[in-house]
């Protein structure tokens, strides 16, 4: 069973076939540089002032979005890794796992649809979400439908964006809502990629816009 989440193999695969090719056949990975610390902090700090609300929208998304929150206690294990939501397709072989930051929830229509947090140093630009996001927003969306949970169109992105230190030394953040159009079969064909990427007994060729691959084109050249 070829286990993919959207960070550890989908992304992967987008970015760059090969490296695909090498890390899943073969263990071969790219290297890895220091992770930072505070995203994850803000992270948690913003589920934290989300819950204190319970299914009431907070501050940041009353006007904003329709719907409430979702069911905290379905949140809180959707945010897990090992009780969080999952899809197994039989027929390509592969499961995928994710972890969602929350989740609306509009008791008119009766779906879901998946809301993230995101810190950022600048306000994003139009199309931001779509072109950073996309992948991510969509396998939620999958994971959602296929465990029984109907969801709408767009997922919601909450962006919290730091603009000043007051005089009490507090940070002050800006907030932005964008919201993505979703669609779960575009995760279906990833998948299907990926099984026929990893049938072949030879990698990929090197991809031009890959970091990775041209680092090996220049070094060969050098040689």
């Amino acid at each position: 069973m070829l286990k993919l989440t959207v960070s550890g193999g989908l992304s992967l695969l987008q970015q760059c076939r090969r490296c695909f090719w090498l890390e899943y056949k073969w263990g071969i990975k790219r290297p890895v540089g220091i992770f930072p610390s505070l995203p994850s902090s803000m992270d948690l700090l913003i589920k934290q002032h989300f819950d204190q609300y319970g299914e009431t929208l907070p501050p940041e998304l009353i006007g904003k979005v329709e719907g409430t929150l979702a069911d905290r206690r379905l949140v809180q294990r959707w945010r897990n890794w090992r009780t969080g939501l999952h899809y197994v397709n039989s027929q390509l072989g592969v499961r995928i796992t994710g972890a969602l930051d929350d989740c609306l929830y509009s008791p008119v229509a009766g779906q879901y649809s998946p809301l993230d947090f995101k810190t950022k140093g600048s306000l994003p630009s139009p199309g931001y979400s779509a072109k950073y996001y996309q992948l991510q927003m969509d396998v939620y969306a999958l994971l959602l439908q296929e465990s029984g949970y109907p969801i709408g169109q767009k997922a919601v992105v909450v962006y919290f964006v730091p603009i000043r230190v007051l005089d009490d030394e507090r940070w002050q953040f800006a907030t932005m809502i964008d919201t993505v159009e979703v669609d779960p079969q575009r995760v279906i064909v990833l998948m299907t990629q990926a099984v026929a990427i990893l049938q072949s007994s030879q990698p990929p060729e090197k991809n031009g816009n890959c970091e990775w691959c041209n680092y090996v084109i220049r070094e060969e050249a050098r040689l």
